[in-house]
């Protein structure tokens, strides 16, 4: 170029341009309508080609220098800068060169109108930046690749806790996908009382025990180490984890065990200890219980009389009764020389006197040596009491046997022989307890009642049955029978070799005499109930038939067999419209609200007439004010309650003739009691309801006589009727207002007999005028 020929600008632009190749950054153009691609020396020779410029004059010339693969993508780029672009950039790589790899950046020119004019770029070598990222993405991938199938746990995050990888091995131990984990930070997964953990050594590093989620919402203990480093000079996080689950639940359960039988050493009944062997027998261990069960506290505790306390320390065997020591001691040294374990019993003084029971057993080394005991101490002060007290009751219990009211025996459960008897069933039959250990309850037992029980015997051979009652009969020495209720227990000893039979046996001839006069007494009763033109039905406690007596089968139709154990809804005995009645009767005897009542109902008979039944019922109670059972007499009134009805049909029929009647009517008893009056007396008399309601005619008189015109007259009418019952009267009687009245008065005879007084009244006022 000649720089004396051109303008600043140019000189400037070639100055540039050398400056740019001396750099090996090149610089290229391209004319867009012209499609003229003009690149700089520099970017020939990054291209690594020699030829003119000129040669190179069109895009597709530029592409055939592009790496194949990419030709296509640089392509692409260009039409989309073109197309809508203000700058743009791509990478490719040389045709000749693959391992090349050069970078366009560029900038788009446009006319006023938008169109592309050209495209200037500049272009510079970026080989050895794309070769280490590869290399570094390569490295990566292998990375990712291996902790994928490796059984590592391991988490990769950045400054700020957010994970970029988790290891395969993570996500199948926490059960989570690597797109769970990568979405959250490490510090979401952690249990919260164990994020402060996290926080203080996130930026320095360290290892630490804390609890992660498990996707089936439990806490695995994991034990984390944790690396800060560079990547890219980027600062990374890798953390290494590894499960100690089952190391952090074996300490737990360990502790939790070793509280646990802390615990139940410190709340021991009694005291744990550990001697030490030698002349003193110091104590190398002693629980808490000891306190407690000797009320002392002991720094140093001797064993027996074979302690030898420090000076200032109290000695165990000063508490110990000494009419126990020496016998204790005694079994102490004897157990230690046969190196067995002893069992001592002792009382010791400690708040009152304590029954002590010490057990243990010493402790030898290789060389034969006693090193210490270990034993345990119980208060065992209210078992030995018991133990006592059942002594005491097993001596009661021996004299309750031997005087008890009723017959006590163990027979042989083989031969049937007499192994023990009482005095009470010596007594019962005659013999004397030698005589009777010669007998067997087989040649002691009535003839007629022996098969019954051999049977039920053979049952409790054969296991089938362990007891069982009877009433039965003995043959008493003398010869006669003795009625007796026997329950016989069978008895197996603890080895099943051998077995008896252990029975009670209660004297019943008086029993048996009462039951017979009982079972004649009921026969009368029962005799008395099937006369009774009554039906007698009693029911049980849960309203079913038990006794059905003969009338009942007579009023209703149906037999005993048919109705026994039947409640009344069972079968079609009662009318439905009557139903409810009769359940509210039954359900007031129940619940003892009522004890006896009587209640009219319809019933139907076997053959499905209905009849009308009064049934009076009661409730028998036991001393414990229990229901034994109800019993209901029942009569047929069907017939009255017709004659009742046609009764009241009549009288019905008879009020209303003579309410038809002009006369006024009145009948009065014969101790002047009014029993009837119709309305026409009413309205003749004006008799007001205050004095009619009092149904008595010493009331009405004087009322009739305040309207008379001769009252006297009038009242010794009326005396003469009350003294001579049989007198007919007839007569008139005049009143102030000026009526008159015709009065006819007749005695009232029922059977011939005078019973009353029919006193009538017409009114004859409208004849007189």
């Amino acid at each position: 170029m000649n720089l004396d020929q051109t303008t600043p600008t140019a000189i400037a632009a070639h100055l540039l341009n050398q400056a740019l190749d001396a750099a090996e950054i090149g610089t290229a153009q391209y004319s867009v309508p012209l499609d003229q691609w003009h690149g700089s020396t520099a970017v020939r020779q990054l291209y690594g080609v020699s030829v003119p410029a000129e040669s190179i004059a069109t895009l597709a010339n530029f592409l055939v220098l592009v790496h194949l693969d990419d030709r296509a993508s640089v392509g692409q780029a260009i039409a989309v800068a073109i197309d809508r672009g203000s700058t743009y950039q791509y990478e490719c790589r040389t045709a000749k060169r693959s391992q090349c790899w050069l970078r366009h950046e560029g900038i788009v020119i446009r006319d006023a109108t938008g169109q592309a004019q050209q495209l200037i770029e500049v272009v510079t070598d970026v080989s050895d930046r794309v070769i280490a990222q590869t290399m570094y993405q390569r490295l990566h991938d292998r990375q990712q690749a291996l902790w994928r199938h490796s059984q590592e746990l391991a988490i990769q995050a950045d400054s700020e806790g957010q994970m970029t990888f988790v290891s395969a091995a993570l996500t199948r131990l926490l059960g989570y996908s690597e797109q769970d984990w990568l979405a959250h930070p490490l510090a979401a997964w952690i249990h919260p009382q164990d994020q402060s953990i996290l926080a203080a050594v996130w930026e320095g590093g360290g290892t630490i025990d804390l609890r992660v989620r498990h996707q089936e919402a439990r806490w695995v203990w994991m034990r984390m180490q944790i690396h800060r480093t560079l990547i890219a000079a980027q600062p990374v996080w890798i953390v290494n984890a590894q499960d100690i689950t089952q190391q952090q639940n074996m300490r737990s359960s360990l502790q939790e065990t070793t509280e646990q039988v802390q615990i139940l050493v410190d709340n021991f009944p009694g005291a744990f200890y550990r001697s030490q062997a030698g002349q003193q027998w110091r104590q190398r261990y002693v629980s808490r219980g000891f306190q407690g069960l000797t009320g002392q506290l002991f720094r140093a505790i001797d064993h027996l009389l074979m302690a030898f306390p420090t000076e200032g320390d109290a000695a165990y065997a000063d508490l110990i009764l000494p009419e126990d020591l020496e016998r204790c001691d005694q079994q102490l040294e004897a157990a230690l020389a046969d190196q067995a374990p002893f069992v001592l019993q002792y009382r010791i003084q400690a708040n009152g006197i304590r029954w002590i029971e010490d057990r243990g057993r010493g402790v030898w080394n290789a060389a034969g040596e006693l090193e210490w005991i270990d034993g345990v101490m119980l208060d065992v002060s209210d078992r030995v009491i018991t133990e006592m007290a059942l002594r005491a009751r097993e001596d009661r219990l021996f004299r309750i046997y031997n005087h008890a009211p009723i017959g006590i025996t163990f027979t042989d459960g083989q031969t049937g022989r007499y192994v023990e008897v009482n005095s009470a069933f010596c007594r019962l039959l005659g013999y004397t307890p030698d005589e009777l250990e010669q007998q067997t309850w087989i040649a002691l037992t009535h003839p007629e009642d022996l098969e019954n029980e051999l049977v039920l015997h053979q049952q409790c051979q054969q296991q089938q049955r362990q007891s069982y009652s009877l009433e039965k009969r003995y043959l008493h020495k003398a010869g006669h029978a003795v009625w007796v209720r026997i329950t016989v227990s069978w008895v197996i000893d603890a080895d099943a070799d051998s077995a008896g039979s252990f029975a009670l046996i209660e004297d019943r001839t008086e029993y048996s005499q009462a039951q017979q006069q009982l079972f004649d007494a009921r026969q009368r009763i029962v005799r008395h109930i099937n006369n009774s033109p009554l039906a007698v039905i009693e029911w049980t406690a849960d309203f079913r038939v038990q006794q059905w007596s003969d009338r009942a089968e007579a009023l209703f139709g149906w037999s005993a067999a048919e109705v026994m154990g039947k409640h009344p809804f069972d079968w079609q005995m009662i009318v439905l419209a009557d139903l409810p009645q009769v359940q509210r009767v039954i359900e007031q005897l129940r619940s003892g609200e009522i004890t006896f009542n009587t209640c009219c109902n319809r019933n139907y008979t076997k053959s499905g007439s209905v009849i009308e039944c009064e049934w009076h019922n009661s409730v028998l109670f036991d001393p414990q004010r229990q229901v034994v059972s109800f019993l209901s007499l029942v009569m047929d009134v069907t017939a009255r309650n017709q004659a009742s009805a046609e009764l009241t049909r009549s009288r019905s029929l008879l009020e209303t003739t003579l309410e038809a009647t002009a006369d006024g009517l009145l009948v009065l008893s014969r101790d002047g009691d009014i029993l009837y009056c119709n309305q026409k007396f009413i309205e003749l008399w004006r008799i007001p309801a205050h004095i009619l309601a009092q149904r008595v005619d010493q009331h009405l008189l004087p009322f009739q006589q305040a309207q008379l015109k001769n009252p006297e007259n009038f009242l010794q009418q009326v005396e003469s009727e009350y003294l001579f019952p049989d007198l007919d009267c007839h007569g008139e009687v005049q009143l102030q207002d000026g009526r008159v009245f015709e009065r006819f008065s007749k005695p009232h005879l029922l059977e011939g007999e005078i019973v009353g007084r029919v006193i009538s009244y017409r009114d004859i006022t409208p004849r007189r005028d």
